[in-house]
């Protein structure tokens, strides 16, 4: 089993790193396709920083998820993860859970 490179509670038994650069994103960000033990598949955004995560930052995450629906995941259906070590604003907490995102 492999470790995300952050402390979580999650256990995954497939995890595979994508290159943000390869997707034109400049940001630090990180970008991961995960499996569970039920083989279910989910796309995990990292997001680590100082500044407060704010209701435009989360518009652009759903952004960058259909660029990466387009060009990577286009057959299947995944569930959107997002682990944030950084302050987070309250509405865009509320804006990310009614893109169905699970905040971590």
């Amino acid at each position: 089993m492999l470790n995300l490179p952050f402390k979580s509670d999650l256990n995954y038994t497939n995890i595979q790193e994508l290159s943000a650069k390869e997707f034109g994103i400049r940001k630090k960000i990180g970008l991961y396709v995960v499996r569970d033990e039920e083989n279910s598949s989910s796309i995990l955004f990292s997001l680590m920083g100082k500044s407060r995560v704010l209701k435009k930052d989360a518009l652009k995450i759903e952004e960058i998820y259909t660029l990466l629906k387009k060009e990577y995941i286009k057959e299947q259906d995944f569930s959107k993860l997002i682990y944030i070590e950084a302050p987070l604003c309250s509405k865009a907490k509320l804006e990310l859970e009614t893109m169905n995102w699970k905040v971590i």
